[in-house]
């Protein structure tokens, strides 16, 4: 399920700033499994108690690489 990024959007996540995980889960069009098996490999569990928690800047700067690369493929 990809949506389309919106043009802020797409300046926070080049900028590298926090986005939350259902945006980055929505833009990035993997599924919900692969995309929360990818999440757990990189927050420690006990920091996923919220739905819709905001990522520290390591875990935003990996899904952000995700995200990119996912939109430049559907882009180009």
């Amino acid at each position: 399920m990809n949506r389309p990024i919106m043009e802020t959007d797409r300046a926070n996540i080049e900028n590298g700033q926090l986005i939350s995980t259902r945006d980055a889960y929505l833009y990035s069009g993997l599924t919900r499994h692969s995309f929360d098996k990818y999440i757990r490999t990189k927050i420690p569990r006990k920091k996923l108690a919220g739905k819709n928690y905001y990522l520290s800047f390591e875990i935003t700067e990996a899904i952000n690489k995700l995200i990119r690369d996912a939109t430049d493929g559907i882009e180009s």
